[in-house]
C-alpha cells in the first residue's frame, strides 16, 4: 500500500471520526431538547389541568374539540363524553342567539369576546358564567379558544346587595321619621319624604344645600 493511499485512509478515517463525534453531540442536544419540551409540556399541562376555569376548544361547525378537567366539578360532565359534540347542546334556549352571534363575531371578525351568559349543567340547571374566547390556530385548522368561569358567587353576591339596597331605600322613603344623609361637610345628599314635607321642601330643593342653610337654628338641633 503506497504513502498516498495510508495518507488518504487516515483523513477519510478521521473524518468519519469527527462525523460519529457530531452525530452524537447532535443526539445528546436532541435529547435534552426533548427533556425540556417534555418539562415545559408538563408543567403547562398541569397548570392547565388544575385551573378553576373550563378551558375549551371549539370548531367553526360548533364541535368542542377540547375542554378542560375542570368541566367536571364545575358542571359535573365527563369531558370524554362532551368532548366532540356540538357545544348549542349544553345552551339554554333563551341564550342561544347569544351564543351563535357571538362565535359568528369570533370567526368572521376576529374579535376577542368577553360576556357573560348561562350554560346547562349535567342536571339541567342554568348556570350564570363569563365566557372569553379568541381565534387560534391549531395545525391547519382555526379554533376558537378560551376559558368559561363559573361566576354564580358574584350573581347571587350582587343579588344579595341589591336586594339590601332595595330594602333599605323602602325604609328611607315610607319611615314616617325625617332621615337626611349629609356629607362630612354638611352637605345635603339626600333626604326622605317625611323630612321635606316636616321642613316644607321639595326634594330637588335641598340635595346639594348646606343643612344650616336649610333648616333654621331653632329647627337646626331637631334636625
Amino acid at each position: 500500500m503506497s504513502d498516498n493511499t495510508k495518507d488518504q485512509i487516515m483523513i477519510e478515517n478521521r473524518d468519519l471520526h469527527q462525523q460519529i463525534k457530531q452525530l452524537k453531540m447532535d443526539a445528546q442536544l436532541s435529547q435534552k431538547k426533548i427533556l425540556e419540551y417534555e418539562k415545559n409540556y408538563n408543567s403547562l399541562k398541569s397548570i392547565v389541568e388544575s385551573t378553576l376555569d373550563i378551558l375549551f376548544l371549539v370548531t367553526k361547525k360548533r364541535i368542542i374539540k377540547y375542554l378542560s378537567p375542570s368541566v367536571y366539578p364545575v358542571l359535573g360532565y365527563d369531558r370524554d363524553k362532551v368532548i366532540g359534540t356540538s357545544f348549542t347542546k349544553y345552551v339554554p334556549k333563551q341564550e342561544l342567539p347569544r351564543y351563535l352571534q357571538t362565535i359568528k363575531d369570533v370567526f368572521q371578525n376576529k374579535k376577542i369576546t368577553h360576556f357573560e351568559t348561562k350554560i346547562k349543567n349535567i342536571r339541567g340547571k342554568s348556570v350564570p358564567i363569563e365566557i372569553t374566547g379568541q381565534l387560534v390556530k391549531h395545525g391547519k385548522e382555526t379554533l376558537a379558544q378560551g376559558t368559561i368561569r363559573d361566576i354564580s358567587d358574584r350573581v347571587q353576591a350582587e343579588k344579595e346587595k341589591k336586594e339590601s339596597e332595595e330594602f333599605y331605600r323602602t325604609l328611607f322613603e315610607f319611615s314616617p321619621s325625617g332621615i337626611i344623609i349629609e356629607d362630612k361637610e354638611g352637605i345635603i345628599l339626600d333626604a326622605n319624604p317625611s323630612w321635606c314635607k316636616m321642613l316644607g321642601y321639595k326634594r330637588k330643593e335641598i340635595v346639594g344645600e348646606k343643612i344650616h342653610k336649610i333648616a333654621d337654628p331653632e329647627n337646626y338641633e331637631k334636625v
